[in-house]
């Protein structure tokens, strides 16, 4: 790729606008980004990249022409002022990533002992979680927030809840998918999916006596606690005191 003349005098800061990056890969284009001329390449422009190509952070390397970028870089710094387009090639080094993929397929409770970057790597998340639920304790916190990677782990043991993210444990279909194994897992469930109408709906389909749990809302809401009552009548004591003024209800419940 062409790097164009000398970079020359910066443009005043009045004058800086954002350009179009194409970043190309071995086989051809890969994405395109629009970026300020002073975004700094570690801190957005690979995180950029990331989010569209799904490529770590740790794996990308970026080059104008044959010069490598550096993460402290700003486009600024490298590339030719006033410039409203740029190619730059994007590198995947999966060296550090291979070995772990390799290391956790064999051992999966080993990403205890990985990097920050290997336990933030999804691929390698994904495959130590899947040979074994408790390597979910040993994932980076942005992947403990991952639904999929979470679910992976949940579905092999309920247990794995102790592990996910508050985010992930106000998320229905992963505290559900725990419970449908063991109820117990209502433990884990944070405490405003009780006020989740569908949550509690499917929660009294499994025992009707967590309307208890319910929020108060929830209590007063006849559909919800007739749906419990179905299942176990003992469940309306716990029934909110307004309904039993609906004369349909009562005829329902009784």
């Amino acid at each position: 790729l062409a790097q164009g003349a000398d970079a020359g005098p910066r443009l005043p800061a009045a004058r800086r606008r954002a350009m179009e990056l194409r970043i190309l890969g071995l086989g051809g284009p890969r994405c395109t980004l629009r970026a300020k001329q002073s975004s700094l390449v570690g801190r957005r422009i690979k995180r950029a990249i990331q989010k569209q190509l799904d490529v770590p952070v740790s794996e990308q390397r970026l080059f104008w022409g044959t010069e490598e970028l550096g993460d402290d870089d700003s486009l600024e710094d490298r590339l030719p002022p006033g410039a409203a387009t740029a190619e730059l090639s994007l590198v995947q080094s999966k060296s550090e990533h291979s070995r772990w993929l390799a290391v956790v397929d064999k051992d999966p409770l080993a990403l205890q002992q990985a990097p920050d970057e290997a336990r933030e790597n999804r691929d390698v998340v994904i495959a130590a979680v899947r040979r074994c639920w408790q390597a979910l304790e040993f994932a980076g916190r942005r992947l403990q927030a991952d639904a999929d990677v979470v679910l992976t782990a949940v579905r092999q043991d309920w247990r794995a809840l102790a592990f996910a993210s508050k985010s992930m444990r106000a998320q229905p279909r992963v505290v559900l998918a725990g419970m449908r194994q063991d109820i117990r897992a209502k433990d884990h469930a944070a405490g405003k999916l009780w006020d989740d109408r569908e949550f509690v709906q499917a929660v009294v389909r499994m025992d009707a006596m967590l309307l208890r749990r319910a929020g108060e809302s929830l209590r007063a809401d006849k559909d919800v606690v007739l749906e419990a009552a179905r299942r176990d009548l003992r469940a309306l004591r716990f029934s909110a005191d307004s309904l039993w003024a609906d004369a349909d209800f009562v005829t329902a419940a009784v």
